[in-house]
């Protein structure tokens, strides 16, 4: 039995076999009554999302599937966690852009299983662990078992396969390593801004109003 929204680790990590809860009595019911106001709570977020994207609303919409989810993280529209989100952890000040797939169990083992005609190891999920101030382009693809280490960037479209060292830069399909982070902070410094471009997002009071005055810069002085 799979868990659906609103099944946190807790609850996945104790079912029993036949997909029940191990618990009876009173924990059995108290943990229904939890996981029904999560589901509620999981559906009115979505209502919220449908109106207005905000990452913070996605980040704890996400918390309520299983998915650990670390602070100022920034998820995007179009992010699925698979069918085993709970086996999922993403870390601090990481950005997951649209469209981005994590896929934690493989499906395919129903062919070889129905083959030798045993499903006993069909459904076998794995961990991703994506780490922090990592970037994960658009509609990259993040497959079962892969560990992402520290301040990395995922290009877009990527598939990953296997694990990924911090402050690495990885794309294609699938997915190598195609650069470092230490090397594109070396080349900051040789790019030219525009004239007037804010160098200090202090200045502003927030994210939004810093990109409106790149936007006024930009269609002033277009390249």
């Amino acid at each position: 039995m799979q868990p659906g929204p609103g099944t946190t680790l807790m609850d996945a990590g104790e079912r029993a076999p036949d997909g029940t809860l191990a618990e009876g009595g009173a924990e059995l019911r108290r943990r229904r009554r939890e996981q029904r106001r999560n589901r509620r709570r999981y559906l009115w977020l979505s209502l919220l999302l449908r109106r207005s994207w905000d990452w913070e609303v996605a980040s704890e919409r996400a918390r309520l599937t299983g998915v650990t989810v670390g602070t100022e993280v920034r998820l995007h529209s179009g992010v699925t966690f698979g069918g085993d989100p709970w086996l999922i952890s993403i870390g601090d000040g990481t950005w997951i852009t649209s469209g981005v797939m994590f896929i934690n169990h493989d499906g395919s083992l129903i062919v070889p299983a129905a083959v030798a005609g045993d499903r006993r190891r069909l459904w076998h999920g794995r961990e991703i662990t994506v780490g922090r101030n990592c970037f994960v382009g658009v509609r990259a693809v993040i497959m079962p078992g892969v560990h992402i280490g520290d301040e990395t960037i995922i290009g877009a479209a990527s598939v990953v396969t296997r694990d990924v060292p911090a402050r690495a830069i990885v794309a294609g399909n699938p997915a190598r390593v195609v650069g470092s982070v230490d090397e594109l902070v070396e080349q900051l410094d040789s790019w030219a801004m525009p004239a007037g471009w804010p160098s200090d997002r202090s200045q502003f009071k927030d994210d939004a109003a810093m990109w409106r005055a790149c936007r006024a810069l930009a269609t002033r002085n277009p390249s």
